[in-house]
């Protein structure tokens, strides 16, 4: 039996990548932008064919997830508490509200229009982003959870939410 040997990975380096681990990167729908979060405290928006760093926040602690609203801008959560909206186009960024523990996921829901966030604080948010800024304008509703949100995903009008319960 002869082994099949896989052709070398042809990928790249992004140029100025995060200082510590990544914890998620996304690519977007609609072009070549590549987003990342990181345990460095920071989201950063790349042109990935042109390998450019297109812009860059920095949270109050690691960043543990974030995702796309369009091209030029998305949403981040993090160690911070904190859900934010960022337009890289524009170096603007806003709080739109807080969890009592670190954020552990946010996902954009296209079809509801509201930022959807996870937290080790056992609760799932729904947040508008089409409000004024200020938690108490934009959190749609909170709903209690069995045990810390580590993931979930959401498709349409489904949703799936992961925990993780410690036996001993």
């Amino acid at each position: 039996m002869t082994a099949v040997i896989p052709p070398p990975f042809s990928g790249r380096e992004l140029s100025n990548p995060p200082t510590d681990g990544i914890s998620n990167l996304r690519f977007s729908n609609h072009s070549d932008h590549l987003l990342v979060s990181s345990w460095d405290k920071t989201v950063r928006l790349y042109d990935a064919s042109a390998n450019a760093l297109r812009g860059e926040f920095m949270h109050g602690g690691a960043v543990l997830d974030c995702c796309f609203h369009d091209d030029s801008s998305g949403f981040s959560a993090g160690g911070d508490n904190t859900v934010r909206r960022l337009v890289f186009n524009h170096g603007k960024e806003d709080i739109l509200g807080r969890h009592d523990a670190p954020v552990r996921c946010i996902e954009y829901s296209y079809a509801a229009g509201q930022v959807i966030t996870g937290s080790w604080d056992k609760t799932l948010k729904c947040w508008d982003p089409r409000g004024a800024s200020g938690q108490e304008r934009t959190l749609v509703g909170t709903y209690p959870q069995p045990e810390r949100v580590y993931s979930f995903v959401s498709c349409w009008k489904s949703f799936s939410c992961s925990y993780c319960r410690k036996t001993c």
